[in-house]
């Protein structure tokens, strides 16, 4: 099952499908950057669809600012609050990060 359709199932029905998939795609490229990884590990799944459907709800409240977004390797620039939502997760995924050297 892909992170998209577990988030899903934690929200309500009737979600904004573009918004949710935008949501997937910033929680993936957030949690490869900061483990250092090219996948996601299959452990770290759930956590991922738990940052999706927060990220989720917090967009679809009008609480998160997004600052600027760049197409081409994709970048998403976001407010402080995101950020920090997205960090307080952090914690759980200290796990599966790879060092780099």
């Amino acid at each position: 099952m892909k992170i998209a359709d577990k988030a899903k199932l934690l929200l309500k029905d009737g979600c904004d499908e573009a918004l949710l998939l935008f949501c997937c795609e910033a929680v993936e490229e957030y949690v490869k950057s900061y483990c250092h990884l090219e996948e996601i590990p299959q452990g770290a799944q759930a956590l991922a669809s738990q940052m999706a459907a927060g990220c989720y709800r917090e967009l679809e409240s009008g609480g998160v600012p997004v600052k600027s977004v760049t197409r081409g390797d994709f970048s998403v620039t976001y407010g402080d609050e995101v950020q920090d939502s997205l960090q307080r997760y952090n914690g759980r995924l200290h796990a599966f990060r790879k060092l780099k050297w």
